[in-house]
């Protein structure tokens, strides 16, 4: 059986617009437009704004 054949034509359109934006973000990264975060900082962001949000 074709793989392609289990994917809905919303499941295809979905994945070709996550690769269009891939796309997009690579060229920004390339062109300086935008800078790449490091994960340890993304995870320390994330973790501050959860427990600013949940009281303890």
């Amino acid at each position: 059986m074709d793989v392609d054949a289990l994917t809905s034509a919303a499941e295809r359109d979905v994945a070709a617009a996550w690769d269009e934006e891939i796309a997009r973000r690579t060229d920004d990264l390339d062109r300086g437009i935008a800078e790449p975060v490091p994960w340890a900082e993304v995870q320390h962001r994330l973790h501050a704004r959860s427990a600013s949000r949940c009281p303890a």
